[in-house]
């Protein structure tokens, strides 16, 4: 069910005038009920692997709780993590691996023997990956890692546990809830917060004008060089990428303020996701605020057991630590060798910023503190578009072609190397607009608190700025019901 459907806002309604109606022990029901009912709507024979995750996982943290040795422990948590994973693998990665091997067998029968009579197709399974698995077998991995640690007790009520894994605004794309801060939530009474609930519908309004208004209109223009980058030279393939940085940026924070706000109406409150990543000053902090829930998680459960195994390496073992990290990062993202490379780009980056902190810094303290920020922000702003590149190609040869053809900036065999042929008068004008209202916004926000001005201006002036909204959303937003971008991850 598409967050920006009609069909989602009477579900969300319907859900809302429910819960409040019902009393404390009838509303977790509910949830999970609901939940349920949201998952099945889009596919329902694939119901049994969320509730197959949620019984290994729920069973695991019980019996290491119970459990009185730690090798005993350590076995239930390797059981757990093998099954979970191992669907996780399964369903996402099984025909990359096949597809990945073949032409590797391939290649080396043709190397070998210096023919290439070797036929056939490798077999690849007709699998549709279920909704949200991956977010899904993040939270269980991440509690059952947890309670091995012993860093809070396991969960004794089933129904509760499976309510958190599948709650339907963070369902299918996030954020990454901890246990430890969302079960205790399904536990408390909630009644009617007026605050929070009009603070919720005001991160579902603006979540939808980034998506249908900002992400959907950007997305017009950065199809047209993506979906061509051999007909392209140059500066519309430099303004594609950027472009498509900042309406990833636009759909997924978009996303993520629909569903932080769809849990806000019914009481309950999600781990911020981005913290304006447009204005980090390295990638090192790009990455502390970018899909934060995300980033979080692999630097507790990937990073830092890596870097702490190979502490003998001394720095080696964070350069380490990260490209293994980010590698596994990008191809969490999709089963294709554009992400490895994706995520191998990113990793490299941030090791090049550990090893060379202290020259940065030095240089930094010659410069004037302007000079130095801004140059760290728009230099790790072109870095992200560069790395985005793989990330919206259609393959890797494709990715390799883009950026092949970014550095021409004459036109050779028909190519178009101006801005102003491939992209109409109009469109660059609106695009830039759009951008622009996007920062401009987020700014306020940032620097104003626009959560707590508005409900301080007079009623005429908050309800003019409201409907305005809504008839952005209306007027302005792609009609077409597109997925948001990170559903397919």
């Amino acid at each position: 069910m598409n967050f920006t459907s009609l069909e989602y806002a009477f579900f969300l309604l319907i859900v809302f005038f429910l819960f409040y109606a019902l009393p404390q022990r009838y509303q977790w029901k509910l949830l999970f009920f609901s939940s349920i009912v949201f998952y099945m709507i889009s596919v329902p024979q694939y119901i049994f692997i969320p509730i197959f995750i949620g019984i290994v996982s729920f069973s695991a943290g019980i019996l290491m709780e119970k459990a009185r040795e730690l090798q005993s422990k350590k076995v239930i948590l390797i059981i757990s993590l093998m099954a979970n994973l191992g669907i996780l693998a399964f369903f996402k990665y099984v025909n990359f691996l096949t597809t990945s091997f073949f032409k590797i067998f391939h290649f080396i029968q043709s190397y070998s023997t210096h023919t290439d009579t070797f036929s056939g197709d490798p077999i690849l399974l007709k699998l549709l990956v279920p909704l949200g698995i991956s977010y899904i077998t993040f939270q269980a991995v991440g509690y059952t890692i947890e309670i091995y640690r012993g860093n809070h007790p396991a969960e004794k009520h089933f129904g509760l546990f499976i309510t958190y894994l599948m709650f339907f605004p963070k369902l299918l794309s996030g954020p990454i809830e901890r246990a430890h801060h969302f079960l205790p939530q399904l536990r408390e009474k909630k009644v009617f917060d007026y605050a929070l609930s009009s603070e919720g519908l005001k991160l579902i309004v603006w979540g939808l004008v980034k998506k249908l208004v900002i992400a959907d209109t950007l997305a017009k223009r950065t199809e047209l060089i993506f979906q061509n980058p051999d007909h392209y030279a140059g500066a519309p393939l430099i303004f594609g990428a950027m472009l498509f940085s900042i309406q990833l940026y636009a759909d997924f924070s978009g996303y993520t303020d629909i569903a932080i706000g769809s849990a806000n109406v019914l009481g309950f409150k999600l781990m911020k996701n981005f913290d304006f990543p447009f204005i980090a000053k390295s990638t090192t902090e790009f990455w502390r605020r970018w899909h934060i829930s995300l980033s979080s998680w692999c630097f507790e459960y990937i990073y830092n057991p890596i870097a702490i195994a190979k502490r003998d390496w001394d720095k080696w073992a964070v350069v380490y630590a990260s490209i293994v990290t980010f590698v596994l990062l990008g191809l969490w993202h999709g089963p294709h060798w554009k992400f490895v490379v994706f995520g191998l780009f990113e990793g490299t980056i941030l090791s090049v910023e550990f090893l060379t902190r202290k020259q940065r810094k030095t240089l930094g303290s010659v410069l004037p503190e302007a000079v130095n920020n801004g140059m760290g922000v728009v230099i790790t702003f072109f870095l992200f578009s560069f790395a985005s590149i793989f990330f919206n190609a259609a393959n890797l040869s494709e990715a390799i072609t883009f950026i092949k053809h970014l550095f021409l900036f004459t036109g050779h065999d028909g190519r178009i190397s101006s801005l102003s042929v491939a992209f109409k008068g109009r469109d660059i004008v609106m695009a830039i607009f759009w951008v622009f209202f996007l920062f401009a916004v987020e700014y306020g926000d940032r620097n104003f608190d626009l959560k707590s001005f508005f409900p301080r201006q007079p009623l005429l002036f908050r309800w003019v700025i409201y409907y305005a909204a809504i008839i952005l959303i209306i007027m302005l937003g792609v009609s077409e019901q597109s997925q948001f971008i990170y559903f397919k991850f």
